[in-house]
């Protein structure tokens, strides 16, 4: 039974999400967008701290053949001195497709836009946006049947 409101493709699937280890990937910001005031570094010890956190039975590694979760972050400033961007954080898996057979297909994505004021309020919103859409994937994933 879906909540009001609910479509069938809100509800995840179950073999899309079912891993049981997982390789995390943060794409590299470049200067400009370190300059808003959030580094690579910080986007990946977030992540890291994050997905251990909310998914503690979830295997992490960089040797896992079930897929990867990979954290995008788009950052850009404004003249008037603020900042937008947006964060993306999505499960790839691999999927067998013709020959060669194998591709790496997102099997889970969600996103986030956001604006604020520059004067280092980049950082703490971007890590919680981090940390929320992990929330978001941890909650899939268990409505999944995952432990």
């Amino acid at each position: 039974m879906m909540a009001a409101g609910a479509s069938a493709t809100d509800v995840p699937d179950r073999r899309a999400i079912s891993v049981r280890c997982v390789s995390l990937h943060v794409e590299d910001l470049d200067r400009e967008e370190e300059a808003v005031g959030v580094s690579t570094q910080q986007l990946r010890d977030a992540l890291v701290v994050s997905i251990m956190e909310k998914a503690p039975k979830l295997q992490v590694g960089e040797s896992c053949s079930d897929g990867y979760l990979y954290l995008r972050v788009s950052l850009g400033s404004a003249r008037a001195g603020y900042y937008f961007g947006d964060v993306t954080l999505q499960l790839r898996r691999p999927a067998m497709i013709g020959e060669p057979p194998v591709v790496m297909v997102s099997a889970w994505d969600k996103g986030v836009i956001f604006t604020g004021g520059i004067g280092g309020a980049a950082a703490p919103q971007v890590l919680r946006l981090v940390d929320r859409l992990v929330t978001q994937f941890v909650e899939d994933y268990s409505q999944a049947g995952n432990p």
